[in-house]
């Protein structure tokens, strides 16, 4: 699992040997801080979306070209 510093994380399931591959992101903060570069500045946002999404299984290999 990967965290994004947004209140979520990732995670990615293999199956059949690599040939498939699953992204899951879950994210249960629905307030965060955030770091603006422009003003320098840490900036709360509220009212995150908070939930799951589970993309189907697809078809990824990587080939060296």
């Amino acid at each position: 699992m990967i965290g994004s510093n947004d209140g979520g994380s990732y995670a990615f399931d293999v199956f059949d040997n690599a040939t498939y591959i699953q992204l899951n992101y879950v994210n249960i903060k629905p307030l965060i801080k955030v770091y603006d570069k422009e003003d320098k500045n840490w900036k709360q946002i509220q009212n995150i979306w908070t939930g799951m999404v589970i993309t189907p299984f697809v078809e990824f290999q990587l080939t060296r070209p």
